[in-house]
This record gives structure tokens, C-alpha cells and sequence, in this order.
């Protein structure tokens, strides 16, 4: 099962095609629908293994984008606050990617427009972006707590270590959806407020 993961997040992380793409989802949907019958005990449903696979290969984003040319210049905000609450301990590092608009967001590392990485604090922590063209964007962010730059997870795909979005949004399916997530970012919008989400 591990193995499987590991492979379909290397796979999108080397920019395959959108045919390669629905492949690994398909031959992940087969894996989970199989484990879930070997295994009836675990209280896991087919909705719930999709969500977990989407939060994994959503921050195989995170962690290796490439930075998406910048859009054209309108008003310019100096700086955007992110306060980051709930983070668990003050191992590793917190991984924040940033895209403007909707194209691409949450899972296209191609498309991320900001990243920063900075190290972890008990409880709270607070980042800066600077410069930023005024407009509508949403972020995720990733507490990797072991520096390892990737997603850990257990044995059957639920994430170990702590994510969140803007907006403080809080998925609920098997689809992250933009429109709850996003924000406006100008002059008179400058910071946000999210809380980390652990799973285990």
C-alpha cells in the first residue's frame, strides 16, 4: 500500500501528463476498493482513502513547485501577514505554497506562485509575503515535522503530519474547492488567521 502511494506522488511530481495523471487515480481507487475488502475491520471508507490520497499528492505541490510566472502588475501589497495557530510542537518546518487564482490550485506544482519555508514553533507562528500584485489567491500549507519533504502518512494513507488552507477551510470530500479557500489579498486585506489540522 505504502509502496503504491509512494509511487503514484513520484510520478506527479515529475509533471507527468494529464492521461498518467487518471491513471494513478484510477489504479489507487482499485488499491483502496481492494485493501477496504481484505481488510473490513478498518473504518475506513472509499471517500474518506480518496480525500487522504488528494491531501498526500496536494502536497507533493507544497513541497516541489515550480514557481508560476507573476501576473500582471495592477497595486502592489508590500506585505501579507499569515499567522499560523494549532501547530502541535516546534519540530521541522512549515511549508506554505501560494497560488494566484484558481489555475492549478491545490495539487499543480507548476502553477504555485509563492513559497516559503520556515521553521517550526510550539503553538503559533507568523510568516510574511512580500510584494504581492493585488488579487484573489489561496494557499496550503504543509507542518513537516521530520524535514523529510513529504506528506508522511500510515500504513493505510492517513496523514501523520499537520496541513491547512486559507480561509481556514476545512475539505470535507474528495474534492478541495477553491471557492472556499480563496482570499483577497489588497490594501486594505493584509493578513490571515488559520488553524493546522492533524489527523493522528
Amino acid at each position: 500500500m505504502a509502496s503504491a502511494f509512494k509511487s503514484a506522488s513520484i510520478s506527479w511530481h515529475t509533471n507527468c501528463n494529464d492521461k498518467m495523471k487518471l491513471r494513478l487515480l484510477h489504479r489507487s481507487n482499485i488499491l483502496i476498493m481492494h485493501y477496504s475488502i481484505k481488510y473490513p475491520r478498518i473504518s475506513c471508507s472509499i471517500k474518506k482513502c480518496k480525500l487522504r490520497l488528494l491531501v498526500y499528492l496536494l502536497f507533493a505541490a507544497v513541497v516541489f513547485p515550480q514557481l508560476q510566472a507573476a501576473p500582471e502588475k495592477g497595486s502592489i501589497v508590500k506585505e501579507y501577514k499569515v499567522v499560523v495557530t494549532g501547530l502541535r510542537n516546534d519540530k521541522g518546518s512549515l511549508i506554505v505554497a501560494l497560488y494566484y487564482g484558481p489555475d492549478g490550485f491545490p495539487e499543480n506544482a507548476d502553477k504555485v506562485f509563492r513559497r516559503q519555508t520556515v521553521g517550526a514553533e510550539n503553538e503559533s507562528i507568523t510568516l510574511w509575503f512580500k510584494d504581492l500584485p493585488e488579487g484573489e489567491y489561496a494557499f496550503a500549507i504543509l507542518h513537516d515535522e521530520n524535514n523529510n519533504k513529504i506528506m508522511d502518512k500510515n500504513f493505510i494513507g492517513i496523514p501523520k503530519e499537520g496541513f491547512a488552507f486559507s480561509n481556514d477551510y476545512k475539505p470535507n470530500s474528495t474534492k478541495v474547492v477553491y471557492d472556499k479557500a480563496k482570499i483577497i489579498i489588497s490594501d486594505s486585506k493584509t493578513s490571515a488567521t488559520v488553524k493546522m489540522n492533524y489527523y493522528l
